[in-house]
């Protein structure tokens, strides 16, 4: 993805500092460290919550559960 987007913006014309970019985005080699917190929800998660829910919230949250 990032690649495309350098690829995109190199087409363009525009200029992008790269080097303050990639500070914030994490490279799949340190595993996510500095957002060790972003996780998919596991399935004892999603069933506890559709246990709580009517059935048009469990359409909508799995949906987005699925997506």
């Amino acid at each position: 993805m990032i690649a495309t987007s350098k690829h995109a913006c190199k087409i363009n014309d525009v200029v992008l500092n790269w080097k303050k970019i990639m500070k914030f985005i994490n490279s799949e080699k340190d595993a996510n460290v500095t957002n060790g917190r972003d996780r998919g929800n596991t399935h004892q998660e999603i069933q506890k919550i559709l246990d709580f829910c009517d059935q048009r919230i469990k359409t909508i949250f799995l949906i987005l559960t699925s997506t």
